[in-house]
This record gives C-alpha cells, structure tokens and sequence, in this order.
C-alpha cells in the first residue's frame, strides 16, 4: 500500500487493493500471528487498514480489531464486506499520525509497506501513537523496506499486473539524496482508462529506524527478512520488525544483521 500525494485512494487503486486474493490475505495474517503469538480473542489495532482485508481476516480468526485508514472510499468496502460475513470490526477513519487510544491493544500492526509517508516527526509521531495505543507488555508488528533492501535491486521503472491480472500498473521512481525520500508516479491502466497518481516515501537506513523505535519507548525489537522469520540482512526482500512496549524497566535490545 502506498500514501498518495494530494488525495486517498479512489478509482483504479480501490479496484487493484480490493483484487489481492483471498489466500494472499490468508497467508499474510497467517504470518502475522506467527510472528506476534496472540493466542485467543486478542485485541488489534491495524492500521493503516486500506479496504480492511488484514481487519477482517482476524475477525474471522476470533480477534476483536480496530482499522483505521484515512480513506473513506476504502473504509466504505471494508465496512461492507464485513456486514456482509457478519464480522464485527471498528472502522476509524483518521491520519494515521492522529491516534488517540491509550493501552487498549494487545497488538498492532501496520502492513502491506505503509510506512515513511511524512516527514521524520510524522513518522514517529504515527510510532508514538501506536506505542501509546497498546497496553504494557503489548506487541507491534511493522512491515517496511528500509534502504538496504531496496537500493541493491533498484529499479526505475517497473510494470506488473494487479488485481488478478486486470489492471496494468506502471511505477516508475526516482531517489531524491537531499531528504531521503523515494518519489514515485504510479500509473494505472484498464481498458481505455488511465489514472496517474503520485506518492513520496521517507526511506530509512536500518540502524535509523531502530534508533528511532527506541527512541520512542519500543523494547524486545526482533527483525526478520522474511515470513519464514529468517533474520534480516543486507539485501533481505523486505523487514517485518515486531517490538514490545514494556511491561516494566526493560533494557533495550535488538536482534538482526544488516
């Protein structure tokens, strides 16, 4: 998932988030439970939640889940898929920097590359509120791909096929050196219809984001470079990075290579 610049998500994107398989989806929260180990009837927090996929999987699973997404368009189907299967999940719509709940979570998560949209006090103020939403001992999943995953196999340009096969989508990107941002125009295409949409994303080094995980209170920070909880490495395909808010006067630690 991505943040567009000037707008959420409507149009082509809706159509190309809602197309990601049923099974992907079962896979991925599969994972998501392997990694955090919330046993029975745990409380999520998701978010950014996009159409609520990740949400309403662990509903399904017997998980009482709050997703917040900035989109109302997208909201709108998560919220109707889920009257539809009888599933009850929380509907937020708010900035993701904007969260207000104080230790009601067990867990939290933020999937599917929806990180480094703003600028660095963004950033951590959307970790901070996170941090403060979960309940002492509470755990975060994040998923993100810092500068050594994404730099080795840097491409410019990149066509693929979304929403199984039926929309065309072209990301074409460059680096900007000065603020450490990944620009990005994404192009979509169906037919005779062609929407075009920007996003810019603040790419962080390894050691940056877990200096900045700490420096908001997470402990216990364990990073992975893949779903087979591999640790992370130079050139890993992505970082899953699970993390505690303490119970106690924890002392910092954090496992991976980078």
């Amino acid at each position: 998932m991505v943040f567009l610049v000037g707008g959420a998500f409507s149009g082509l994107w809706v159509e190309a988030l809602l197309g990601i398989s049923e099974g992907m989806t079962r896979f991925e929260t599969s994972f998501i439970e392997k990694a955090l180990s919330p046993g029975n009837n745990a409380r999520f927090l998701d978010v950014p939640c996009g159409a609520g996929r990740i949400s309403l999987e662990l509903a399904r699973r017997g998980h009482s889940v709050t997703g917040v997404d900035v989109s109302a368009e997208l909201l709108e189907a998560g919220k109707k898929k889920g009257v539809e299967e009888g599933l009850q999940v929380v509907w937020v719509e708010r900035d993701m920097r904007d969260l207000s709940w104080e230790g009601e979570f067990d867990f939290a998560v933020c999937w599917g590359n929806s990180f480094g949209y703003f600028e660095d006090d963004g950033n951590e103020r959307f970790l901070s509120g996170v941090y403060r939403g979960l309940r002492p001992g509470g755990r975060f999943l994040l998923g993100t791909y810092p500068a050594e995953t994404l730099f080795p196999g840097f491409q410019a340009r990149k066509w693929s096929r979304v929403a199984g096969g039926s929309v065309i989508m072209l990301q074409e990107q460059s680096y900007d050196v000065s603020g450490s941002r990944l620009d990005t125009t994404w192009t979509l295409i169906k037919g005779n219809r062609v929407e075009t949409s920007k996003s810019s994303t603040r790419i962080y080094a390894y050691r940056e984001l877990c200096s900045m995980l700490e420096r908001v209170g997470y402990r216990d920070i364990k990073t992975y470079g893949s779903k087979d909880l591999s640790e992370y490495r130079f050139n890993s395909p992505v970082l899953y990075a699970t993390m505690a808010k303490p119970a106690g006067n924890n002392r910092t630690h954090w496992h991976g290579k980078a």
